[in-house]
C-alpha cells in the first residue's frame, strides 16, 4: 500500500510498548498482558456513532449520543496513535495497532470495558481488524507478523498461518469479516501481498481468503481485480465491499475503485473505477440503495472529496468534481452511515473543533449538508455505528 503523501505517519508503524494500566470509568487493567472485564454504565439511548479521533501521537474515543450532542471523550486509556474502529456481531473495538491492544467498548456509550493484548509484550505485531464469529471467538489479523490471532471465549489462543501466501512470508492480513452464508459461517481474511521492506504493491495481487473458524482451515480463496485493499472490508447484506487505492499518485488506474465480492459465489466485481469517481478511494460506507466514497487526488496533498454511487449497479451518482464536501489536503477521514444520515469526519480545525458533518440521504443517494455539524475535541479517523 502506498500511503497518501500528506500523511507524515504511516497506519503501518509500530511502537513496542508496555500497555500501562487501564484506568477509566472505573475500568482497571493489568499493566502487560490479560484482560479484566466489568460492566459499563447505562446509557440513556444508544449512540448513533463511535468516533476514534488521533493526531497520530495520542487518541480519544468519543460518540454521536444524539444528533445534536457529543458524549464526553474517553482519554485516561493508553490509546496509542495509531488507531482503528471494529464493529462485529455487535460488538466494538478500538484497535491501538501500535500498541498491539484491543480495547472492547460498550457499543451504545462508547465506554471501555475491556482490554485485551494481542502481542507478547516484546516485538508488535501491529492488529489491524476484530472479528466475532458466532461463538464469541475473536479474529484479529496480524499486519506485521502475517498471522491472524483467534481468542477463544474460553480464555485459549489459536493462531491462522497466512505467510504462504506470499513469497516474502508475509502476506500483509489487514481484515477480518464473519459472514455466514446458507447457514455456514466462514471468515473472510483480506491479505493484501505487499513487498515486505517497503510496503508499496509488489506486483501480486491482493487476495481474500476463507476460513472456517472451528477447525481454522483455510478452505478457500478470491483473487481480487482492484490493487491494495486499503482498511478494513465493509459487509452489507450479503456482500463485502473494498476500497481500492492502488496508487495515490495516479487517478486513472484501471485496477482500482471499489470492489464488491460475494461470498456465496467467490465471485468479485471492481463496480466503480477511480477514473470514474475522479480520485483514489481511501475509505467507503454502503446503505441499502446508496454508497459513498472518501477519494483523494494525485497532487502532493492528495485533497479529499465525498462521493457517493450506487451499491448494486455501480452508477455513480456524486464524483470528485460535483462533490458537496471538499478539502484541500487528506484532511476527510471518517465515513459511516446510521438509518438515513451520513457522517463524515474532517481533520481541519474549525472554532470550537473538528467537524463530523452529517448529510441527509435522499432518493437518488442524493445528499443534503444537515445544520447540526459537530465538533469532536481531537482529529476524526474513523467513525461506525454500532446498530
Amino acid at each position: 500500500m502506498e500511503l497518501p503523501r500528506a500523511h507524515g505517519r504511516s497506519r503501518r508503524a509500530s511502537a513496542l510498548a508496555c500497555v500501562r494500566a487501564l484506568v477509566v470509568s472505573g475500568v482497571t487493567g493489568i499493566a502487560c498482558g490479560g484482560s479484566t472485564t466489568k460492566a459499563a454504565p447505562a446509557c440513556d439511548s444508544p449512540s448513533l456513532a463511535v468516533v476514534a479521533a488521533s493526531d497520530y501521537s495520542s487518541s480519544e474515543i468519543v460518540v454521536l449520543r444524539d444528533s445534536s450532542s457529543l458524549g464526553p471523550p474517553t482519554t485516561g486509556v493508553d490509546l496509542g496513535g495509531d488507531p482503528v474502529l471494529a464493529v462485529s456481531h455487535g460488538r466494538c473495538f478500538f484497535v491501538a495497532r501500535d500498541h498491539d491492544l484491543l480495547v472492547e467498548l460498550d457499543p451504545a456509550c462508547g465506554t471501555p470495558i475491556r482490554k485485551i493484548t494481542t502481542g507478547d509484550g516484546v516485538t508488535s505485531d501491529n492488529p489491524q481488524d476484530v472479528a466475532v464469529s458466532n461463538d464469541g471467538s475473536l479474529f484479529v489479523p496480524k499486519f506485521r507478523t502475517g498471522d491472524m490471532l483467534v481468542l477463544r471465549p474460553s480464555g485459549t489462543r489459536d493462531v491462522v498461518h497466512l505467510g504462504s501466501f506470499d513469497t516474502d512470508g508475509n502476506s500483509q492480513p489487514s481484515s477480518a469479516t464473519s459472514i455466514t452464508t446458507n447457514g455456514v459461517e466462514k471468515i473472510w481474511v483480506t491479505l493484501e501481498r505487499l513487498d515486505d521492506k517497503t510496503l508499496l504493491p509488489s506486483g501480486l495481487p491482493s487476495l481474500v481468503v476463507r476460513v472456517d473458524p472451528t477447525s481454522l482451515a483455510i478452505d478457500g480463496q478470491v483473487t481480487l481485480l482492484g490493487q491494495d485493499p486499503f482498511g478494513l472490508a465493509v459487509p452489507f447484506g450479503d456482500a463485502l465491499f473494498y476500497a481500492e487505492p492502488g496508487r495515490f499518485d495516479s487517478p486513472a488506474e484501471m485496477n482500482a475503485g471499489i470492489e464488491r465480492l460475494d461470498p456465496a459465489t467467490m465471485t468479485s466485481t471492481l463496480i466503480v473505477h477511480e477514473k470514474d469517481l475522479g480520485g483514489s478511494v481511501a475509505q467507503v460506507a454502503v446503505m441499502e440503495g446508496c454508497a459513498a466514497a472518501i477519494v483523494a487526488d494525485p497532487s502532493k496533498v492528495n485533497a479529499t472529496s465525498l462521493v457517493t454511487f450506487d451499491p448494486i449497479t455501480g452508477n455513480i451518482h456524486t464524483t470528485a468534481t460535483t462533490s458537496p464536501l471538499k478539502s484541500p489536503g487528506y484532511d476527510l477521514e471518517g465515513l459511516a452511515f446510521n438509518e438515513a444520515t451520513l457522517y463524515v469526519g474532517d481533520r481541519r480545525r474549525a472554532a470550537t473543533g473538528y467537524p463530523i458533518h452529517a448529510f441527509a440521504v435522499g432518493a437518488d443517494c442524493t445528499l443534503s449538508a444537515r445544520p447540526d455539524t459537530l465538533f469532536s475535541p481531537q482529529k476524526p479517523v474513523a467513525i461506525r455505528s454500532p446498530r
